[in-house]
């Protein structure tokens, strides 16, 4: 399984503590017993924005160990609502990576990011990086395909969905997914059948009952 990250994401420097600091550094892989016991806050590096704040962090642990860095920067999203939730989201994302580049979760959520914000190019790059690391990753083949389909590239998405099917079956979504790009292929006895079965998982499915309803119209079957 792909390691975890941290879920609290700090608004402002004011609400980060020792504990989420120790948290964040381990959930990337960098230490195993030290803690931070104290930290200093820099000025900010950057203005508000989509990006928000940037902030060094200088960290003193309880312990030595060889990974264990001597400070971090942190990002802090923006004040504009329109914006904020992608920039909290690439803001904690980047951090992990800068201090570990290969962590497949942090890889895949920041492409998740790019694809809300349109860039599905980096998108595909960034969940085709974390993939490489963790082959069985079913949500990143997902989303993969997400990214892929909004490319136009839709026999390459269909082939992520079918991947994310084979290693987690279960979601109404993963199956729903599939559907859509089958769907603009043509191919739309597999689509029928793709939205059949997240209907079957999921009956009040309504997105999945509305193109089920639409791949009939197309095939004269209503």
């Amino acid at each position: 399984m792909p390691r975890r990250l941290p879920i609290r994401i700090p608004q402002s420097v004011e609400e980060i503590d020792a504990a989420w600091l120790t948290h964040a550094i381990r959930s990337a892989g960098l230490i195993d017993a030290a803690n931070v016991v104290g930290f200093r806050a820099g000025s900010p590096g950057s203005g508000v924005g989509f990006q928000g704040q940037t902030i060094r962090i200088s960290l003193d642990w309880d312990i030595e160990e060889s990974n264990a860095p001597d400070a971090v920067l942190v990002k802090f999203p923006t004040d504009n609502v329109g914006n904020r939730g992608l920039a909290e989201a690439e803001g904690i994302y980047r951090q992990i990576l800068q201090t570990d580049p290969d962590q497949p979760v942090a890889l895949h959520l920041l492409g998740q990011a790019a694809h809300q914000a349109g860039r599905n190019e980096t998108a595909v790059e960034l969940i085709a990086k974390a993939l490489a690391i963790e082959p069985d990753y079913a949500d990143a083949h997902s989303n993969l395909g997400i990214a892929l389909q909004g490319l136009g590239r839709l026999d390459e998405a269909a082939a992520s969905y079918r991947k994310a099917i084979a290693l987690e079956p279960g979601p109404a979504e993963t199956h729903y997914n599939p559907g859509l790009a089958l769907q603009d292929l043509g191919q739309l006895d597999e689509a029928a059948a793709s939205y059949g079965e997240a209907i079957a998982i999921k009956p009040d499915y309504a997105d999945a009952l509305g193109n089920l309803g639409n791949t009939f119209q197309e095939q004269g079957r209503l």
